[in-house]
């Protein structure tokens, strides 16, 4: 019967284990999913084949490695970049524009390329990098003035974190997170510091989340 149950138990950890790594496979579906589906099949393969597993559970692992090949999960990488995409655009839509507090938003990675971008707003990749550029002195912006989509806006005040500029009752705040700057433009009648704790808001959260 002892012999019974550690077979079971070794079947049920193989088993874990194979599952555990098809599961990494999809969520980290990338580029990469070569890579990552054969190591971990080959690993599985091996706990097989070190524990003296039957043959089959031996063919349960090679089912695996079929099934988490990248041509299996083409669709996944397909479906995960999409939604990453489009989570990006509901910042702008939902955490920045849509409060109400701004008329105008852009999340640019720190390379100055766009992932997000309200209707209508084009934010330049040259805008964006001179701006991030711009956060290592930031007192440079009082003499050339910080251009925003086309818009020349007095420089008010900033640190390596936070820029603030202004144009007649309309205004930007911009902050820069790990990997991006995030980019909000109130109008006429809407608040300066009401802006500016939105974008600061969504700008912290990125940063503690990693980006």
């Amino acid at each position: 019967f002892l012999f019974i149950f550690v077979d079971c138990l070794k079947l049920i950890v193989c088993v874990c284990v194979s599952v555990v790594c098809v599961s990494v496979v999809c969520i980290r579906a990338s580029v990469v999913c070569v890579r990552v589906s054969v190591v971990c099949c080959i690993v599985c393969i091996g706990v097989c084949v070190f524990l003296r597993l039957s043959v089959s559970v031996f063919v349960i692992d090679c089912f695996f490695f079929y099934c988490c090949s990248p041509n299996r999960f083409s669709f996944l990488i397909k479906r995960n970049t999409s939604k990453a995409i489009m989570s990006w655009q509901t910042y702008v839509d939902s955490s920045l524009v849509g409060s109400g507090k701004m008329v105008k938003a852009a999340i640019h990675g720190l390379d100055g390329n766009p992932w997000a971008t309200a209707s209508g707003f084009a934010v330049t990749p040259q805008e964006a990098k001179n701006i991030i550029s711009g956060f290592a002195n930031p007192a440079g912006f009082y003499a050339t003035g910080l251009h925003v989509a086309g818009v020349k806006y007095l420089f008010i005040r900033g640190d390596d974190q936070v820029l603030i500029a202004k144009k007649g009752d309309t205004g930007v705040s911009i902050y820069k997170s790990g990997k991006a700057i995030i980019i909000g433009v109130y109008g006429s009648g809407q608040q300066a510091g009401d802006c500016n704790n939105v974008v600061y808001s969504v700008g912290q959260y990125l940063q503690n989340s990693g980006y």
